[in-house]
């Protein structure tokens, strides 16, 4: 029979991350506070789950436990009011964060390093598909310039939103659907994307682009 402590102290060290559920209750507990010791010592991941308290309001909590100071190096930002519809894909380039949002438009975005909050810079239309409806489902930025996925149509635009070339992926592996693209990342060689209807990952190079 192993006591309660040991069983939790084995499970730490043989786990890569340990998930904290934050509330005023939890951060009061000296039990968390030793086992948040325990787990940072081990060298596991901490994954700070909210349960009753805003990520400002446990930012003001008082006290030094390792919980605290792990959740406290993770900070959030507000979306401007002006945007109502739902963030859905995220990427960083040329110097600014691009979003794209439910209802279809891709934002340029800039932090403001005076009070930390994000700023609208512009603002543009998907029209990047074959069809009026055609929303971004992923973007990313390569060593220069935005990709922009669309249906299944990966299209190299510049900083206007403008389109310098396009790839149709599904003419190019044969897949008979043109939803289901999504997951768009960029390794410094190529573009990677998933077709999520038939469960495959493929390779892209942009040299074909055109």
């Amino acid at each position: 029979w192993l006591s309660y402590l040991v069983q939790t102290g084995q499970a730490i060290e043989q786990s890569r991350a340990v998930v904290f559920i934050i509330s005023v209750n939890s951060l009061g507990s000296n039990q968390v506070s030793s086992n948040g010791a325990r787990a940072h010592e081990a060298g596991n991941s901490f994954i700070p789950v909210l349960s009753d308290e805003s990520h400002g309001q446990f930012g003001d909590l008082e006290g030094e436990s390792i919980v605290l100071k792990a959740v406290r190096t993770v900070n959030n930002f507000e979306m401007p009011q002006a945007f109502l519809d739902s963030p859905t894909s995220i990427a960083w380039g040329e110097q600014s964060l691009w979003v794209t949002f439910s209802h279809g438009a891709i934002y340029k975005l800039e932090l403001e390093p005076s009070d930390g909050g994000i700023k609208a810079i512009d603002s543009y239309a998907t029209a990047l598909g074959d069809f009026p409806s055609s929303r971004a489902s992923s973007l990313v930025c390569d060593s220069s310039r935005l990709w922009v996925l669309v249906d299944d149509n990966l299209t190299k635009v510049n900083q206007a939103m403008q389109s310098l070339c396009r790839i149709d992926i599904r003419s190019r592996t044969g897949e008979l659907s043109y939803r289901g693209w999504e997951g768009l990342v960029w390794d410094g060689r190529f573009l990677w994307v998933v077709h999520s209807e038939t469960n495959k990952l493929y390779r892209v190079d942009p040299q074909i682009c055109h």
